[in-house]
């Protein structure tokens, strides 16, 4: 196995889903599969970066930003009330 830095790299985990989470890899490693993996680090060394089911992607700091994760329904249902709220205040407005 060969590893180099992972300088301003990430990986994200559950992306899309209200446990997306952002971590910084280590390193990058070439197996002798001959495969390129991210390895972060942990309390007791480094492990990769694809835990299976939760991995989705790398993404580099200097790349587009990372979307903030969807909101929660509750968080979606305030904001559409907001919304409704400022569209009946505006027809309120139309009618006087």
């Amino acid at each position: 196995m060969q590893i180099i830095p992972a300088n301003g790299w990430y990986v994200i985990l559950d992306e899309g889903t209200t446990d997306e989470w952002k971590y910084p890899l280590a390193c990058w490693a070439l197996t002798a599969a001959g495969e390129v993996e991210g390895l972060i680090a942990t309390e007791v060394g480094v492990e990769s970066a694809e835990p299976a089911g939760k991995f989705s992607r790398y993404w580099h700091e200097k790349t587009r930003p990372i979307p903030d994760p969807p909101p929660t329904a509750e968080e979606a249902a305030a904001q559409r009330a907001c919304e409704e709220e400022l569209v009946a205040a505006a027809m309120r407005e139309l009618e006087h």
